[in-house]
């Protein structure tokens, strides 16, 4: 199941989950438009980590999308940075 939940468009970071653990933390300008794209790439792109997560998918699997924290957008890539090294997600 894909649980990613569009909202208002927001900066900040995100971690994609799959059964409540981190696997990747990313950063984005528009938060609901990323979650969009990563829903679309989990069910049907072929590139980076995208197969293994839809395999997870059709094996039941829960993978959900949680913003971590909002920012400017010019503290992004600093933010970002900070959770990956806290984090340590499989797929970063």
């Amino acid at each position: 199941m894909l649980i990613i939940h569009p909202g208002r468009a927001v900066c900040g970071i995100y971690a994609l989950c799959i059964d409540n653990r981190v696997v990747y933390v990313g950063k984005s300008r528009d938060l609901p438009n990323r979650a969009k794209a990563h829903k679309t790439n989990i069910l049907h792109s072929n590139d980076v980590w995208y197969p293994l997560a839809r395999d997870f998918h059709e094996r039941g699997h829960v993978i959900t999308m949680k913003v971590l924290a909002t920012t400017e957008y010019k503290f992004l890539e600093k933010v970002e940075l900070e959770y990956i090294q806290k984090l340590k997600p499989l797929f970063n």
